[in-house]
């Protein structure tokens, strides 16, 4: 959320999907020279606060990129954080005109937005994305599952993808993802990163579409 300056105050709105749980927020100080400071991170319950309403509501669509992409990133690209940092990912055009994202170099995609209650997978649900494949490539989609805490674990499906005109559709379970060791995902409620990787040959890297939940209804 960018913030609203009220003399020596700073405000920002931030919607909320359920106000009995817990609440994380920070703030980010941005200066011309590059530099960026957070303050201590806050944590606090919506309700202890005082007549608090919920005025987020889940979504099956993840993103469709209409917006850019501000939720999505790439690993590190580099390691000096001196600006300008090079950054490798694109939001461009696939076919029929719509929107998607694709990097310039072969570098994983991701993004934690899965980990939002608003954009959680319900229960039964599958996943669905669009890939619009511009050379052969086998796509690794990787889940992760309580990311840097304990029993944090990964969980991989992979998908060979062959060049086609047109948009392909890509539909993934729950249980198509598996750990090394042969380990089924039971559900996606402590899925908290996705992460979307692509090896192959020599040619342009995938075009990501629309992300969403589809309960097969």
């Amino acid at each position: 959320m960018i913030g609203q300056q009220n003399g020596g105050t700073w405000t920002a709105a931030l919607p909320v999907h359920d106000t009995r749980k817990p609440l994380f927020a920070f703030a980010n100080v941005l200066y011309d020279s590059g530099i960026c400071l957070s303050s201590n991170l806050v944590t606090v319950i919506p309700n202890d606060l005082g007549k608090a309403r919920a005025t987020e509501n889940s979504t099956e669509r993840i993103d469709d990129f209409s917006e850019g992409f501000d939720v999505w990133v790439t690993r590190s690209p580099a390691t000096d954080p001196v600006p300008p940092v090079p950054s490798f990912l694109r939001l461009t055009e696939g076919p029929g005109g719509l929107p998607g994202i694709t990097v310039t170099r072969a570098i994983p995609i991701l993004t934690h937005k899965i980990g939002d209650p608003r954009w959680r997978g319900p229960e039964g649900a599958s996943l669905r994305f669009r890939v619009f494949v511009r050379a052969p490539r086998t796509l690794r989609v990787v889940l992760h599952e309580n990311e840097f805490a304990p029993g944090w674990t990964q969980y991989a499906r992979e998908w060979q993808g062959i060049p086609q005109d047109g948009w392909q559709s890509v539909h993934l379970k729950a249980s198509d993802f598996m750990t090394e060791k042969g380990e089924r995902l039971k559900g996606w409620k402590n899925i908290d990163m996705l992460e979307l990787d692509s090896k192959g040959g020599p040619g342009e890297e995938p075009i990501f579409g629309e992300f969403r939940w589809d309960r097969g209804e």
